[in-house]
């Protein structure tokens, strides 16, 4: 979520807390992207939120978009529940990650993008109540010194270099093609994979 938080939709390295609108003067917000599957990034991007919310509250691990809805239904459950129902029943399934042509449908994804940056608040306030959780159980001071060393674009990491150091096969997908491509090698293999997702 941090990358299409900061680099996907916001277009900087650094995020600040509460989140705004990342083109509040947009139609959509800033959330829709301007590429093949417009509506995609903020689908994704929203079930990263959810499926690291379950983690969160449940420890359990999340495999999908599709499941990261079902189970912040079943684990989680309240109004965040049918909001993700619905940006995933319509953004991927009856829109097919495309912009509606019709007014009804345009009025509804502006309304989800608009209730977007709750969600990702929502999301961001959980998380960095767990991370200053955190480093208090570590008696850490949680200064500007520590809040930085939990930025993750700072500095940029070469996910696929560190990786390989330590032995494992690595590759970096930048389009859904590559990263198809990618998933069906990794299947093929006995050990680890490290597949880095470029926004």
């Amino acid at each position: 979520p941090f990358g299409y938080a900061s680099a996907g939709f916001r277009h900087t390295d650094r995020l600040v807390y509460p989140l705004a609108y990342p083109d509040p003067a947009d139609e959509f917000c800033g959330y829709i992207l301007a590429n093949h599957e417009p509506v995609q990034a903020l689908v994704a991007a929203a079930c990263w939120d959810a499926s690291l919310l379950v983690s969160l509250e449940t420890g359990q691990l999340v495999p999908s978009k599709g499941a990261s809805v079902r189970l912040y239904r079943a684990r989680i459950g309240g109004a965040w529940a049918d909001y993700l129902e619905t940006l995933f029943t319509h953004g991927k399934g009856r829109w097919n990650y495309q912009v509606p042509a019709e007014p009804a449908g345009r009025a509804l994804l502006r309304d989800l993008c608009r209730a977007y940056l709750r969600f990702e608040n929502h999301y961001f306030a959980r998380y960095r109540s767990y991370l200053l959780g955190e480093l208090a159980n570590v008696g850490a001071n949680p200064g500007r010194t520590a809040l930085d060393m939990l930025d993750l674009g700072n500095p940029d990491l070469d996910w696929v270099r560190l990786a390989q150091g330590m032995g494992v096969e690595a590759a970096r997908a930048d389009s859904c093609e590559r990263l198809a491509d990618l998933m069906a090698q990794s299947f093929t293999r006995k050990g680890p994979f490290l597949i880095e997702l470029v926004i």
